[in-house]
């Protein structure tokens, strides 16, 4: 939230610094009924029952000349991701993997760089320090970028913000918002956040000037699918 906001807010102070300014939040604190360990849950529950495929735009940060990390909304990247049962995939910036998870006695990992076509392919055995417990731990660490945003919704838990309703994909959600107006100028934060998983798949920042308006998103899931397959790619892995 405060990335977007320092993009949208410190334009329009530095124009309208003396103009009389109003912040609408609400005055109720949202009270949250999940977690990210909840949000975890419940997109494995439905990767296991008949697989999970996401797909994310992300805006790109960039560092202000006050030194403030913010968004530039005119940048950014894909990341994706897949899971059924045991199997994941994901793709970001700079590489691709696959993690096979299914053996009792190892993990297999699957991994090659952007643009490249050879896999590097690693079998890694279970022993009294690795278990499927810090495969998983592996896994969850690659794909930090991916449910840092759909995990954003949990920031909000005791704040005060507004709770509306509307739709992503097609996927029923809560809308929670803060708004602010300047003389003419209108700006409305937006986090869009799935009722049946607790994911938040959109954040936008809506602004409103000589009636003409803009929407800065500063990231969206593109796709939300509950139908996916995950097929590895026919290379023998090397032990570790």
């Amino acid at each position: 939230m405060k990335k977007i906001m320092v993009l949208v807010t410190a334009v329009f102070l530095a124009l309208f610094c003396t103009a009389c300014f109003s912040f609408d939040a609400g005055d109720e604190e949202l009270h949250l009924s999940y977690n990210e360990d909840d949000i975890r849950a419940n997109l494995k529950r439905i990767a296991d029952d008949g697989g999970l495929y996401i797909a994310m735009t992300v805006a790109e940060e960039k560092t202000n000349d006050d030194g403030e990390t913010e968004i530039d909304p005119e940048n950014s990247y894909a990341l994706y991701y897949g899971a059924n049962g045991d199997l994941y995939y994901y793709m970001d910036k700079q590489n691709e993997y696959f993690y096979d998870l299914t053996s009792e006695s190892s993990y297999v990992v699957y991994l090659r760089a952007i643009g490249q076509e050879e896999w590097e392919v690693q079998n890694n055995p279970y022993s009294d320090t690795a278990d499927k417990n810090t495969a998983l731990s592996e896994l969850n660490e690659v794909t930090s970028d991916l449910f840092k945003h759909l995990c954003e919704g949990t920031q909000f838990e005791g704040e005060k913000m507004k709770r509306s309703t509307g739709t992503v994909l097609e996927r029923d959600c809560d809308d929670y918002y803060v708004s602010m107006k300047f003389f003419g100028i209108g700006i409305s934060y937006n986090v869009y956040v799935d009722k049946a998983t607790g994911a938040c798949l959109k954040e936008t920042c809506d602004t409103s000037l000589n009636n003409e308006d803009t929407t800065i998103v500063s990231f969206q899931c593109t796709v939300f699918s509950e139908s996916y397959t995950v097929t590895l790619p026919q290379i023998q892995p090397t032990e570790k």
